[in-house]
């Protein structure tokens, strides 16, 4: 394996492996409000059009590593989903609540 090989796969490998707390920290706290769906959407996006292109060239190293960026993006972007999905939508008392505290009727104004 050549020298710049070498320093890729060092450089892949700890990108990734610094990506396990952001996965974990999904799975642990089921809430992903800190998270943009449609960024995470794109960013997947562009991780499957980087690994069609390694694979078009043939690049082995390459393909694995988007082989798990892909899933690592995947993986990020359905629990995204999944969990703001599940979220609980508000409802129209919920949303009066809000607006008045708890002291004022409806009638004070």
């Amino acid at each position: 394996m050549v020298v710049i090989e070498s320093i890729y796969m060092a450089a892949a490998v700890l990108s990734i492996v610094a990506c396990v707390p952001q996965i974990r920290r999904l799975i642990l706290t089921k809430n992903s409000d800190g998270f943009s769906a449609p960024t995470w959407i794109m960013w997947a996006g562009t991780q499957v059009a980087t690994l069609a292109y390694v694979i078009s060239i043939q690049a082995g190293l390459m393909i694995i590593v988007n082989l798990v960026w892909v899933s690592f993006y995947g993986m990020m972007t359905i629990l995204i989903l999944h969990y703001q999905m599940k979220r609980p939508q508000p409802s129209q008392i919920d949303l009066v609540q809000a607006v008045v505290s708890p002291d004022q009727s409806l009638t004070e104004a």
